[in-house]
């Protein structure tokens, strides 16, 4: 049995057997999930017994035993191993449900509902969605200052973060972006959140990519540097996209990996400077503003909704999730920010400032 950390939800999967039947000559694997908790579309990840079998595929059918529909599971190498991940859609607490994962060429083609491409400005996610294909979300790799993600609108129209643009009201915000205003190394103290004295995020190269049927990622080596060459960390900063759902037009992970190359690096500040954060449009901080100044409709606000009343989110630790309500022009939305079992508890929730983001 696995729990998988990173699913909020704490789903525990056990494989129970691999077979062939007859009836169509199927290979199947028979996997049993059991919800720790009441779940609704809870992503599923699990790793197959024997990859040899899956002959080059990027999706399989997923079988709920007793079924004839089939759900759609995507297949992804990782290393050794292969990774299996498709949604549940509903579960109960501690009720076992058994999935036959059929390892055989899917019966009818399967469309590539996530993509990656490369342009010359970032890495962008595209998804289908009733067969127009979409941007989620651009890594911006060109930005002078630091390596940062925009998120884009549901009709792929426009960013709804912040880029840094010209006579923006914050011009150091950058969309969903890494970035500590006390960083500490040979002695010194360096700013890489509003990247002062010439302090530099640098895209490298791209490392890997995988797309399919129910998300799409993609690692990038970044050189963190002094503002005299010196390198402070190495990352490594995957990004995925996940399949939409009924609760919401896309879903995006943040994974990365800092290591410190030439001696030690502390990673400090307050929590508004401090960590991965999400950023807003500047027109989030315009229409924020003239709300607050009485020239805009209150229900164009920033706000925000914890988990319980009464959160002070400079003050209170282990914020488990955070909803942002804001506006960018006329459009309204919503971004939810969780906060992942593996952080170290006492960790502040910051940046929930009247009129940006959030982050952690």
């Amino acid at each position: 049995n696995t729990t998988f950390r990173r699913i909020v939800w704490n789903l525990t999967v056990a494989t129970l057997a691999l077979t062939g039947r007859s009836a169509h000559a199927e290979n199947v694997q028979s996997i049993k999930v059991t919800p720790q908790a009441n779940v609704e579309y809870a992503e599923v990840v699990t790793t197959l017994i024997d990859p040899r079998k899956l002959k080059g595929l990027t999706a399989v059918g997923i079988r709920p035993s007793g079924q004839q529909y089939q759900l759609m599971g995507q297949i992804v190498p990782r290393g050794t191993e292969t990774e299996l991940r498709f949604t549940l859609e509903k579960g109960v607490a501690g009720e076992a449900q058994i999935f036959d994962v059929i390892l055989d060429k899917p019966p009818v083609a399967v469309p590539e509902v996530f993509i990656v491409k490369t342009e010359d400005e970032g890495v962008d996610i595209y998804y289908n969605k009733r067969g127009i294909s979409l941007p989620l979300t651009r890594m911006m790799i060109s930005d002078p200052l630091k390596v940062f993600n925009h998120v884009y609108d549901t009709r792929g129209w426009k960013p709804i973060t912040s880029g840094g643009e010209e006579g923006a009201v914050f011009p150091h915000h950058r969309g969903i972006f890494l970035g500590w205003s006390k960083t500490g190394f040979n002695g010194e103290t360096y700013d890489t959140w509003h990247m002062k004295d010439g302090v530099t995020q640098k895209f490298e190269k791209l490392m890997s990519q995988n797309f399919g049927p129910m998300y799409a990622d993609y690692t990038a080596s970044i050189s963190w540097n002094t503002g005299d060459g010196q390198k402070i960390l190495d990352e490594q900063r995957t990004i995925k996209g996940l399949h939409p759902t009924n609760k919401g037009y896309g879903m995006m992970e943040v994974d990365t990996v800092l290591t410190a190359p030439n001696g030690d690096v502390v990673l400090d500040g307050d929590p508004e400077h401090a960590g991965c954060h999400f950023r807003a449009s500047n027109e989030t901080a315009v229409v924020a503003k003239a709300v607050m100044d009485g020239k805009a409709p209150k229900f164009q606000a920033t706000n925000y909704v914890f988990h319980k009343d009464g959160i002070d989110p400079k003050k209170d630790k282990d914020v488990p999730w955070v909803t942002m309500g804001f506006s960018v022009g006329e459009d309204r939305f919503d971004n939810a920010t969780s906060t992942p079992a593996l952080l170290p508890l006492h960790t502040v929730v910051g940046g929930h400032l009247a009129y940006i983001g959030n982050g952690l």
